[in-house]
């Protein structure tokens, strides 16, 4: 399961900017415990196809990305969105009716084996919101 999280670190601006860890993204398809640099580069254009889907409000292409029991955490504001199609729905619906323009930024990918077909990955996301509603 694909677990994003985030985390609003200034709740009273009008435009949010957001800090978002990404943890346990399974890797099915790695083969062993160890990551080639193929496997490594499969996970993080993950994380980066997250943000240019986002970004480019596509979101059955972002839907894509996501297996069909993912669940994502958007923080206490928002209660968490199980299942690809719910989240297709809930980010066109965000895009829709919350967000005005969005940008969102990866960096320090981490990547490491845990277990024969799984990998732990840790990334920070820079993201700036700009509401509809100017809050």
């Amino acid at each position: 399961m694909r677990h994003w999280l985030h985390r609003n670190l200034n709740p009273g601006s009008r435009y949010r900017l957001d800090q978002v860890p990404v943890t346990t993204v399974p890797a099915d398809e790695l083969p062993t415990a160890s990551l080639d640099s193929d496997d490594r580069t499969a996970i993080a254009d993950l994380l980066y196809g997250y943000a240019w889907h986002l970004d480019r409000n596509e979101p059955e292409d972002l839907g894509a990305l996501f297996c069909d029991d993912a669940l994502v955490d958007y923080g206490p504001d928002f209660p968490d969105i199980v299942g690809r199609t719910n989240i297709v729905a809930a980010v066109a619906r965000g895009q829709r009716e919350l967000f005005a323009a969005i940008s969102h930024h990866i960096s320090n990918v981490r990547i490491s084996p845990d277990g024969s077909d799984r990998a732990d990955v840790t990334a920070y996301v820079y993201a700036w919101h700009r509401y509809r509603s100017g809050g």
